[in-house]
């Protein structure tokens, strides 16, 4: 989620609240590479976290574009 707001920054308001590129850009390789090591542990000791998330993750996804077909006004 970090580097999901990190990167909104980056692209949408970095201009705004004069915020560095270069340490937003670093913000994000540092999450990803401790994102990384997190995955790697847990795929060489419990593989049933990583399915059980990435489960969740496709019915999140599929449950917000089902909400927002729905949901969706002609305006």
């Amino acid at each position: 989620m970090d580097i999901a707001i990190q990167w909104g920054v980056f692209r949408r308001l970095k201009d705004d609240i004069k915020a560095k590129s270069s340490i937003l850009i670093t913000a994000i390789a540092l999450d990803a590479m401790v994102l990384g090591a997190f995955l790697w542990v847990k795929f060489q000791t419990d593989m049933l976290v990583i399915w059980v998330a990435l489960v969740g993750i496709i019915v999140i996804f599929a449950g917000e574009k089902l909400f927002l077909r729905v949901h969706t006004t002609a305006e």
